[in-house]
């Protein structure tokens, strides 16, 4: 797991909190992972977390100004033919994630998008010898499957981020 900070340049940046408001007018395209994820996932959790789809031309465009943008630092390269998804996700208090791999992808990344979050709150990404609290624009890159899940959220807060995915 490497962590980049900071990711994205301002007007990106702007970019992404334009298109998440534009998001959150529309409740109807937002959907609970429960209907979507496996079960094993948020085993344990009851708390709400939802996801937003974001289309391809944007995810290529948030993968370029991100993930790419830093690869030499990572020292990772997409094989051709890569294709990338991105989606908002946030997780609403009691919500969290079991330890898993994201194996189905070439790599996964998320990007924190809260401007302020205190580590009091949860919602930590861990693995066995890693932690990340969130932090507004910053991400945390797994090109090697690690093991890793997500603490419980104790925030009446959702926690946002950004999620990015390589397919082969």
């Amino acid at each position: 797991m490497t962590v980049i900070k900071p990711v994205f340049r301002a007007t990106i940046l702007d970019q992404i909190h334009a298109q998440y408001q534009t998001s959150l007018a529309h409740p109807d395209r937002w959907n609970s992972v429960q209907d979507r994820w496996d079960p094993a996932l948020i085993e344990g959790y009851g708390g709400l977390i939802r996801v937003y789809d974001l289309g391809f031309n944007f995810a290529q465009l948030l993968v370029r100004e991100s993930v790419h943008r830093h690869l030499s630092s990572i020292r990772y390269s997409d094989p051709a033919g890569a294709q990338y998804r991105a989606q908002f996700c946030e997780f609403y208090q009691g919500s969290g994630m079991t330890p898993h791999r994201d194996s189905a992808y070439l790599w996964a990344a998320t990007v924190y998008l809260n401007k302020t979050w205190d580590r009091l709150r949860g919602g930590w990404l861990c693995a066995d010898d890693f932690m990340h609290v969130p932090c507004y624009n910053s991400m945390v890159v797994n090109t090697d499957h690690s093991v890793h899940f997500v603490s419980e959220v104790y925030s009446s807060e959702p926690r946002i981020t950004l999620q990015l995915w390589a397919i082969q």
